[in-house]
Formats: structure tokens, C-alpha cells, sequence
């Protein structure tokens, strides 16, 4: 039952009924606090006790209050009183544009002047995150002020953890609409809205179109006799030609309207800001843009026209035949430069898109600022995309507008690059890499051991892309890469085996699908680039093959083109990409990076350089603080050695030979020995040596025997370690006596990744990094006890140490900064806040890591970076690179 005249809710007393939209029933009311004639929806009666459609009124609410644009409907307020929900909203006075057209089409200025307001309220819409996905005739409204868009119903907007629908449900302005999953009203929806697929900004653009057309020549866009072929002629249909039905319509706007109703999303127009301006353009440019003049100028128009058509007739013939006659019969020229950013002192995941046009790479300028930037190829100075700052690897779009980026592990972002706010698409786990197809799909990494997720661009549900084959020996899938189709996509699968020494399995499969082709061994991240080739890393060499995407089959052997590729095999990744128009990009370097290891003290200044010339990472100071154990990469097999260096003699000596790697050191309280991790990530096991090499390399435990896993720390009293052990839903960790019966302990584990414990120097407590929060946090659990966590970080942290006094933890974040927390651990544990001591270039090694140490006095950090003589950094751009293949 509907509200009465007369009727109070709160200080509105109701003094009319004034319509009907949506799932809302709306009243004429006086806001008797402020003596003003305002507007109320309600939710109808019989849809209040259904919690989802309340929760869907209520967004609309939080929609709007988003809005302030004069040609939007402005929300004053929000209710709920005797079971009724309602907004309070400016009344106005008017009548809606589909009255208005019930007496036909609109002249043609005055159609454009309600069509560029309308186009520029949508894109203030767009900017705030939101999609109206009900846009019509019916939900505008022609007042003394100008049109008016009303009812965000339907919109959907983005929130924290995702994006939510709003109000939802069946419009009722169309007898053709019914109740379903398809929102909106099907005579102006888009075809991504009919499929069931996620709608965007575009979508709206699309029923923009559908309404202006109707404006112009007062016929719907799309007609039909029942839902079916009303729903078949939007899908395969194309509506009449506007200056057939209306022979005066400026010809840019007929441009203009079938850009708007493109079938797919990315043949229309982008953006809504720039139909605003291309509307005003037409409607200001007068003949310019094929503005209609008298009948009589056109006739002297159209003599004009056809002199000038003939003379530009003769002259472009005569320059063909000149330049057919003259023409070369060689092929594109294989050209090749490089771009020089001395600015940077790193650059590292270039990524081009897919017309040619633009470079975006994760770098640090020599001012510190870190993020995306994006470096046109005509142009000499690159630009930062704010709020960059801690992205992972840039994903273009496949209109090379846009850019998906993961941050913290945790969210998955996106952004226009001409301009506009970053938007959140989802949130998961392990979000650092991905690849986004021509259906509007993205396609991302998940946490190890998982498989490939994917997410609609515009935002929803994340879901498993592809599945894991167990039995084979999979672990887990990684760097996935769509094939032109939009459907088909790559992916490496890593074998849970030492046995595959750092080598992957390139994959095939489609998407809905839960099968998949193998199709041969790579050593890194694998791309599609036209005209028809894989590229990927093979022993330290950027190669291609011949790829018909049509049958997936590999048409030619290995082909060499670049021998020094920057490559880190740990995880497979490589620094290079490719255009769909024959240009690539990569940074030159090879496999074995440059890093090395310096003293910084507490306020970020370098006190020595200890190490240089190497690739190093994970380092361990001994509990004298005379010795360092750190692993050193070996660029012959492609894999690391754990090395000792001596202070006091100034020497390094390597203690492991063996190819596989061999990682993660760790001294025991004696000085005596270094455990260490065994093998390729996943696939490792822990093993003990002593540190003069006397003795062969041993397992610590029987506990290990075919399980995989790595020791981060040995307790002061040398009693027992805490181990990290890898399970199929991550890292888990345990307590392992190193006495006794060494039974192992879970300190804890779950659906999260728990790793790189570290115990306090009186081995009462444990710090761990986990991604439990969504993003790397550091943690302090008491050991023997279930209950009592800490979380000690507040924006991100891993690689955690304890001083040597067990007052103080020190970790870092992904934006490289070092942070101290005051501890004490004496009786009951408790922290003090957070403090950023210094940043540096840190070389992230992978899994497991132990990036830096402290030494004894609290004061000095041993930190692996990068070093800081690299000099400026270069990219390596090669137009039409396939001519220099010999197949």
C-alpha cells in the first residue's frame, strides 16, 4: 500500500502522487522544517521484506549523494520510518523526454543542446565510479533549468571490497520488460546487457545512442513484436540510417549516434566527456560538421564541391600513379632504437600496447617516486599515473586506453592514461600480473598454488579461469596471456618437482573451459605477438616460434632474438613485450641482474659497500656478526649458491655447487652450521651444512622426507626452528624440535599464506609476514599459546627481524621502505607505532627471501639493492622485429 495524502514521514507530509520508475513509487511532498516542495520514493510494500531489494534501494541512496551536477537530480535525504524506505530528492517540475517525444522527434539544435548536457552529467557519473545502466527517455527530465537525469536505479557503483549492484529489479515503463537477471529496459540496452555480461561506462553510451536516435527522427532504435526479436534486433540488427528517415540531420551526428550503437564495447565512444565535446562541436561548427544550410547555399555548395572533387580527383591520381610507378618492392625496414630515461634509476616490466603507441614500465626516478609511467614513442618525456606507487606488472587494455594493475598483492586497479580517477575492479590474492582480452575479460595470477582467476574489467565476481592438474604433478598456474580471440589464452603451469630445474609448461586452454593443451617447456612469462608468433625466454635467450592461432598448433622450431633479455627464472619473469603492429620492447641485462649489498644506517645513509659485481640476495648475518651467508645467482645454470663472507679477511667462499638452487640461508645459534632451502620454488625441502664445508649437505629431519618447505629461523637455545611448509592453499608454519622425536607443530595455517617466522631472541614469541588482510602484514603470536595475535605493520611488511635485544622488529613494505617497532617481549608482548626509518632499492628474490639483516647493535642493516652507480636506464624498442627471424 502506497502513502496517503496527507501522510508524514518524519518532516515530510505528502501532497501528491507523482509517478512511478524502477522499483520506486514517487510523491510530491513539503519539507516542512524548510518550507520547499521536495520529491520521496518509496520501496513498493510488497518488495520490503526482501532484504536484497532493500539493500539495493539503500545503494541508490549512496549513488546519488555521490552526484552534484546541475543536470542531474539532486538527493536531499534518506529515510526509514514504519517499515517504509525512502529518499527525498529535488522535485521538479517538467515533463519527462519520453512524454515529450509521444508528439515526435525534437528539433535538430534542440536535440543536440539535451544530448551534450545529458552526455556531460553522464561523464561526471563515470568519473565518480558510476554506471547508470537504465538510461532512457523515460529517466529524463525536460525542465525550465535544462534536462535533468534521473533515477541511478540501476547504477552500479564501485565499493570497498568490489562492485555492488544497485537497485535492481524491473522497470516498468515498457510492457516489453519483465522480471529477470537482465536490469534495465531492454528497448535501450546494450547487447553486453542482454548477454548477461558485466556492464561499463559504455554500455551507457550505447543507450545514450539508442535515446538520441529516438530525439532526432522520433522512432525507437530498435523495434520488435515480443522480447525475443526486440532482443535479436539490438544484438544483430543495425537501426535505419538517420538522414534517411530525417534527410536534414547533420551528417556528424549520424557519425556520431552509430558510433554510440556499435555492437561491440570497444567500437563506440569511450567515453562520455567525449561525446559532450564532439556534440558541442557539431552543434557550434555549423557547415563545418554538415550542419544543414538553405536549400539554395547547398546548391552552390554542392558546384563548389564538385569542381573541388574533381580537381582533388586529378591531382590524387597523378600522385598515386607517380608513387605506383616509383613504389619500392621492399619490404617494411627493420629498424631499431633505444630510449634513454637517465632520470630512472630503475626501470623494470615494460609493457607496450597493443597499438604501438605508448610504453608503461614500473620505475624510480632519482627523486625516489616510484608507480606507472607512460612514455608515448614520439615524445621525449615520460609521465607518472598518480597513485601508482606500489603497482604491480601494468596490463593494457586492448584499446590501449586503459591500464589494470594489481596493488599490494591484494586489489586489482584500473585507470584511463588520458586522465581520470583509478578504479578498483576486485579484490583476491596474489593479484601481480594478467593480460586483458578483447571480450572485456582480465585474466590475473592467483596466490601460489592457485590457478588463473579472471574478472570482468568493469568490475564483479573473481573466478577461477583454469584448473590445476594435480595428479600430473601441477602446483600452481602463473603469468597468463589472452590470444587475439579475446577467448583463448597462455598460461605457465609449475610442476610441483624439482625436476623441471626451473622450467615451466606453456598451456593453452579457452575460457569456460577445464581442459587444456600442453604445448612445449619455457624458462618465463609467454606472449602472442602478430604476425603469428609466441615469444618467451629459453636459456637466457629471447625467442619466438610460429603460432597459427586458429588451430593452437606450433608451426616452426625455437628461434633466437635477443640474447640479453633481463630475466629473473626464479619466477619466470622477463622484461620484454609486444605490440599487435610488429614493435617490441625489452630491457637488456640478461639473467644475471645487477644488485649489491651495502651497510645503510638507521637514517638511510650508506656506510660501505660489502658485496658488488654479482646478483645477490638473501642475506643472513651470523649471531657474532663476523660472518654473512648470502645466495649469489649463478647466470650459467640459472640458479643460486649460497656464498660466505668473512668480515675480517674481507673474502667470500661458496659453500653449495650443486644446479639446482639453493637459497634462503640461515645460521644456527653456534655459527657452526647454515640451513638453507634445496631446489626450485615450490619444490623445495630444507638441508643443513656446516659452514666449513667438511661435511656433505644433509636434511635436517626425516620430517621433511616428500614434503616441501623451507627453515626461516633456529630459536637462540638451538632447540627448534620454525619451518614454512607449502601446501595447496599456501604456505603454512610449524614448530620443529630439533631434539628428541622432532615432531612438528602447526603455529599456524589456513586458507592464507603464512610465512618467513622469526623467533624473539628469548624464544617466547613469533613474527611472520601473512596476506590474511588481503595485503602482506606483519603478525607476533606467543609460542605455546593458541590464543593472542598482534599485527605490528599498517602498510604492508615482510622480510621481519628482530634486534638483537628483542625490543625492537624490523621489516619492509612493497614500497621499499625499512620500518622499526618498538617491542617488548619481557612478560606480556606489546608495540609501539610504526616508524619509516629509510627507503631503498631492494632486490625482491622471490620465495622464500630474506632481503636484509640487522647486525647486533640495532644500528647498521646489510641490505641487498640495486646498486646505485647503474646509471640511467635504457629500453630497447625494434619496429617490425619479425624480419630479422631465420625460419
Amino acid at each position: 500500500m502506497g502513502l496517503q495524502i496527507g501522510q508524514k514521514l518524519g518532516p515530510y507530509e505528502v501532497l501528491s502522487a507523482a509517478g512511478a520508475g524502477g522499483m520506486g513509487e514517487v510523491y510530491k511532498a513539503k519539507d516542512t522544517r524548510l518550507d520547499r516542495i521536495v520529491a520521496i520514493k518509496i520501496l513498493p510494500e510488497r518488495m520490503r521484506n526482501l532484504p536484497q531489494l532493500v539493500a539495493r534501494f539503500e545503494q541508490e541512496a549512496r549513488a546519488i549523494s555521490r552526484l552534484n551536477h546541475p543536470n542531474i537530480c539532486t538527493l536531499h535525504d534518506i529515510g526509514h520510518e514504519n517499515g517504509t524506505h525512502f529518499l527525498v530528492m529535488e522535485f521538479l517540475e517538467g515533463e519527462s523526454l519520453s512524454e515529450g517525444l509521444k508528439r515526435g522527434a525534437l528539433p535538430a539544435m534542440e536535440a543536440l543542446d539535451i544530448a551534450a548536457l545529458i552526455a556531460d552529467a553522464l561523464s561526471s557519473a563515470h568519473r565518480k565510479g558510476l554506471v547508470h545502466r537504465d538510461l532512457k527517455p523515460g529517466n529524463i527530465m525536460l525542465t525550465r533549468e535544462g534536462p535533468k537525469l534521473l533515477d541511478f536505479g540501476l547504477a552500479k557503483l564501485e565499493r570497498e571490497g568490489g562492485l555492488v549492484e544497485g537497485i535492481s529489479g524491473v522497470t516498468h515503463t515498457t510492457p516489453l520488460t519483465g522480471q529477470g537477471t537482465i536490469i534495465g529496459t531492454i528497448q535501450y540496452m546494450s547487447p553486453e546487457q542482454l548477454e548477461g555480461r558485466e556492464a561499463d561506462e559504455r554500455s551507457d553510451i550505447f543507450s545514450f545512442g539508442a535515446t538520441v536516435y529516438e530525439m532526432i527522427t522520433g522512432q525507437k532504435a530498435f523495434e520488435g513484436r515480443s522480447q525475443a526479436s526486440l532482443i535479436a534486433a539490438i544484438l544483430e540488427k543495425e537501426p535505419v540510417s538517420i538522414t534517411q528517415l530525417k534527410p536534414m540531420t547533420p551528417p556528424g551526428l549520424e557519425r556520431l549516434v552509430r558510433k554510440c550503437l556499435a555492437k561491440e564495447p570497444d567500437s563506440r565512444w569511450q567515453s562520455a566527456s567525449d561525446l559532450s565535446d564532439e556534440l558541442r562541436w557539431i552543434s557550434q561548427s555549423g557547415s563545418q560538421a554538415g550542419l544543414p544550410l538553405s536549400v539554395t547555399v547547398k546548391r552552390k555548395v554542392r558546384l563548389r564541391t564538385a569542381w573541388v572533387m574533381a580537381i582533388v580527383f586529378l591531382l590524387t591520381t597523378a600522385l598515386f600513379a607517380g608513387l605506383w610507378l616509383g613504389r619500392s618492392d621492399e619490404p617494411p625496414q627493420l629498424t631499431k632504437f633505444t630510449i634513454g630515461e637517465e632520470r630512472f634509476v630503475s626501470i623494470w616490466s615494460p609493457a607496450i600496447s597493443p597499438d604501438g603507441r605508448h610504453i608503461a614500465f614500473l620505475a624510480e626516478d632519482t627523486t625516489g617516486t616510484r608507480g606507472i609511467w607512460i612514455r608515448t614513442i614520439d615524445r621525449l618525456e615520460p609521465r607518472l599515473i598518480a597513485g601508482t606507487e606500489d603497482a604491480r606488472m601494468p596490463i593494457w587494455s586492448p584499446d590501449s586506453k586503459s591500464i589494470a594493475f594489481g596493488v599490494n598483492s591484494s586489489e586489482l586497479m584500473r585507470v584511463n592514461v588520458g586522465g581520470g580517477p583509478i578504479q578498483s575492479v576486485a579484490k583476491g590474492q596474489g593479484i601481480a600480473d594478467g593480460s586483458w582480452g578483447s571480450g572485456n575479460i582480465i585474466l590475473f595470477d592467483g596466490v601460489s598454488g592457485d590457478s588463473i582467476r579472471q574478472v570482468s574489467a568493469g568490475g564483479g565476481p573473481v573466478t577461477a579461469a583454469t584448473t590445476i592438474d594435480r595428479e600430473d604433478g601441477e602446483f600452481y598456474h602463473a603469468w597468463p596471456w589472452f590470444l587475439p580471440d579475446g577467448k583463448h589464452f597462455l598460461y605457465l603451469a609449475v610442476k610441483d618437482t624439482s625436476a623441471t630445474n626451473g622450467s615451466y609448461t606453456l598451456k593453452v586452454t579457452k575460457l569456460g573451459e577445464t581442459t587444456s593443451e600442453a604445448l612445449f617447456e619455457v624458462d618465463s612469462r609467454t606472449i602472442y605477438a602478430d604476425p603469428g608468433y609466441l615469444i618467451y625466454m629459453k636459456s637466457n635467450v629471447l625467442t619466438a616460434r610460429r603460432f597459427d592461432v586458429s588451430s593452437l598448433k606450433v608451426l616452426s622450431d625455437p628461434i633466437p632474438i635477443e640474447d640479453s633479455v633481463i630475466i629473473d627464472p626464479r619466477i619466470g619473469r622477463a622484461n620484454f613485450s609486444a605490440s599487435a603492429n610488429g614493435r617490441i620492447v625489452y630491457e637488456t641485462g640478461g639473467v644475471s641482474l645487477s644488485s649489491e649489498i651495502v651497510w645503510i644506517d638507521r637514517s638511510g645513509r650508506e656506510l660501505d659497500t660489502i658485496m658488488t659485481g654479482g646478483y645477490y640476495f638473501d642475506v643472513d648475518l651470523s649471531p657474532d656478526n663476523l660472518s654473512m651467508a648470502v645466495t649469489v645467482n649463478d647466470a650459467s645454470v640459472s640458479a643460486g649458491d649460497i656464498w660466505i663472507y668473512d668480515f675480517r679477511r674481507d673474502v667470500a667462499t661458496r659453500l653449495t655447487f650443486h644446479p639446482e638452487d639453493e637459497s634462503s640461508p640461515v645460521w644456527d645459534p653456534g655459527n657452526d652450521y647454515l640451513y638453507y632451502a634445496f631446489g626450485t620454488f615450490p619444490s623445495i625441502s630444507p638441508m643443513k651444512r656446516r659452514v666449513d664445508g667438511t661435511d656433505e649437505p644433509m636434511s635436517p629431519s626425516s620430517f621433511f622426507d616428500g614434503k616441501k618447505g623451507w627453515i626461516s629461523d633456529v630459536s637462540g637455545d638451538g632447540k627448534f626452528a620454525c619451518v614454512n611448509l607449502i601446501a595447496q592453499t599456501g604456505a603454512d608454519i610449524y614448530l620443529l624440535s630439533l631434539e628428541g622425536d622432532q615432531t612438528p607443530e602447526l603455529f599456524c595455517g589456513g586458507d592464507f599464506d603464512e610465512y618467513d617466522g622469526v623467533i624473539s631472541p628469548n624464544g617466547r614469541f613469533l613474527a611472520y609476514s601473512s596476506d590474511e588482510s588481503g595485503s602482506e602484514e606483519i603478525y607476533v603470536r606467543e609460542i605455546g599459546r593458541t590464543s593472542g595475535k598482534w599485527q605490528v605493520s599498517r602498510s604492508g611488511g615482510s622480510s621481519v627481524r628482530w634486534s638483537h635485544a628483542g625490543d625492537e622488529l624490523f621489516f619492509i613494505n612493497r614500497l621499499n621502505e625499512m620500518w622499526v617497532v618498538k617491542v617488548t617481549t619481557e612478560t606480556n608482548f606489546s608495540a609501539g607505532n610504526p616508524v619509516r626509518l629509510f627507503t631503498a632499492d631492494f632486490i625482491w628474490s622471490g620465495d622464500p627471501r630474506c632481503i636484509f639483516d640487522v647486525d647486533n647493535s640495532g644500528n647498521r642493516f646489510a641490505c641487498t639493492r640495486r646498486p646505485g652507480s647503474k646509471g640511467h636506464q635504457r629500453l630497447t624498442v625494434v619496429d617490425n622485429w619479425y624480419l630479422a627471424l631465420r625460419d
